[in-house]
């Protein structure tokens, strides 16, 4: 499986809606009691101001090799 962290304010109607309607479909868990420390949320931030995309591994690929 893999994980992902969404942030939403929870007075959006239409993420909360989103989230509800995601958590009926099979093989999806939401878990809404998952606190991160302020040292994982630095980690998250350092790694998205890195710009290396998961879905993209050119750049990473570039670092490697230089």
């Amino acid at each position: 499986m893999n994980a992902v962290l969404v942030k939403y304010n929870s007075k959006n109607r239409i993420a909360t809606g989103l989230l509800r309607v995601l958590a009926d479909v099979q093989d999806v868990e939401i878990d809404d009691d998952v606190w991160l420390t302020d040292e994982e949320i630095k980690q998250i931030e350092k790694s998205k101001a890195s710009g290396i995309c998961t879905t993209d591994i050119s750049e990473l690929q570039k670092i490697l090799r230089s």
